[in-house]
């Protein structure tokens, strides 16, 4: 057996428990990472856009629509429920939780295929050396 001289030439060496292990919580990292992300963008545009909005409406002059005086309300009430989402589901403690397990994983995987690799090449003619 030859050394792997990539870590795609190692993955084919990961036993099939890990890789399917390292899969499902690589997966599931990167699904929280997209889900906590975007709410976090959406918290900040729309906090944003709740000062502007009610700046805008305090100084105003002149005519101002009806819905105009309600979006600073229809942001705030946004903003506490996406802070409400992000608190009650946990997606950045879930993400780095699951990257966390992925890459001790992956360590572990190739901590294994090293040693079997070792053993491999200790049992044979060449077993007194080793």
């Amino acid at each position: 057996m030859t050394m792997p001289t990539s870590d795609g030439e190692l993955n084919q060496e990961i036993p099939d428990v890990y890789r399917r292990q390292i899969e499902w919580y690589d997966s599931h990292a990167i699904r929280y990472r997209h889900w906590y992300l975007g709410l976090e963008a959406a918290l900040l545009i729309l906090a944003a856009i709740t000062a502007v909005v009610t700046t805008i409406h305090l100084w105003g002059s002149g005519e101002v629509h009806d819905w105009v005086a309600y979006l600073p309300v229809v942001t705030s009430v946004a903003v506490v429920i996406l802070a409400g989402i992000l608190n009650l589901f946990s997606f950045q403690e879930h993400w780095l939780n699951y990257r966390v397990t992925c890459e001790k994983l992956r360590r572990e995987a190739r901590f294994v295929t090293g040693a079997r690799r070792r053993l491999h090449k200790c049992s044979g003619p060449a077993a007194d050396i080793c």
